[in-house]
């Protein structure tokens, strides 16, 4: 069955009793379609969503894999729905899911959704870890110690992820925003830029913390979709951060 039905039915029956209160919405297929034949990752490249939810873009990652296999075979003139090419293909997309694909999610339920997700998609488990992403690589929960190992920063290809966000559920938790530029204030200077004041806010919408931590988990080259309130990109209370991606 094409991955687009079986995701489409698993995400019907699962996503009402899974969509969290905190700030967790499931990103629409089209939105996450779109995204990934932008960044068009390749099979040699590692991918990672750090706010994984049910594993909607990493599933479309295997499902673009899936795709430029079928294009390469049928461009040499082979049948990719024959038995023979189709198991191949299969074989091809469980070794990319097990060695390129990487997600996180704090809520461990969402963990297993998304790992059953991939498993329909690949037939393999892909790197899903129960962590908190924008306390790693400290914390608490019991995927760290695996994910350490894996997601070291500046290692990462390909970001695509559409994390938490909202002003209801800030971040507070002064061990979590020190590590932060942008949970820093920061004043205008004379020169029409921005400087870290070295004062931490008390409280960060995460949707600011999650670009900094992509861009940590990013290696010089690497490239990143996000989904993210419009206010970023144009409230003028929040030039700061534009500036400081601008110079990221």
């Amino acid at each position: 069955t094409e991955l687009d039905a079986k995701g489409a039915a698993y995400q019907e029956i699962v996503g009402n009793n899974l969509r969290g209160d905190r700030g967790q919405y499931f990103t629409p297929r089209k939105a996450i379609g779109l995204m990934i034949k932008m960044l068009d990752p390749k099979p040699e490249q590692k991918f990672l969503d750090p706010a994984c939810g049910t594993g909607g873009f990493a599933v479309e990652a295997v499902a673009h894999q899936g795709r430029r296999e079928k294009a390469r075979r049928k461009a040499e003139d082979k049948d990719p729905d024959a038995t023979v090419e189709f198991m191949d293909i299969q074989k091809f997309l469980g070794e990319y899911t097990q060695k390129r694909i990487h997600g996180c999610d704090f809520d461990p339920f969402l963990v297993r959704a998304s790992q059953m997700n991939i498993v329909m998609a690949s037939n393999v488990l892909g790197n899903i870890f129960h962590v908190n992403s924008l306390e790693f690589p400290e914390g608490h929960l019991g995927g760290l110690d695996d994910a350490k190992k894996a997601l070291k920063f500046a290692s990462v290809d390909i970001i695509a992820t559409n994390p938490p966000f909202g002003s209801d559920i800030p971040v507070t938790d002064k061990n979590i925003l020190r590590h932060y530029d942008l949970a820093h204030n920061w004043e205008r200077t004379d020169g029409n830029e921005f400087r870290n004041t070295g004062a931490i806010k008390s409280a960060v919408a995460p949707e600011v913390l999650f670009i900094e931590r992509c861009m940590n988990w990013l290696k010089p080259g690497g490239r990143m979709g996000i989904v993210l309130p419009d206010g970023i990109l144009g409230n003028p209370g929040d030039e700061y951060i534009r500036w400081w991606v601008m110079r990221h």
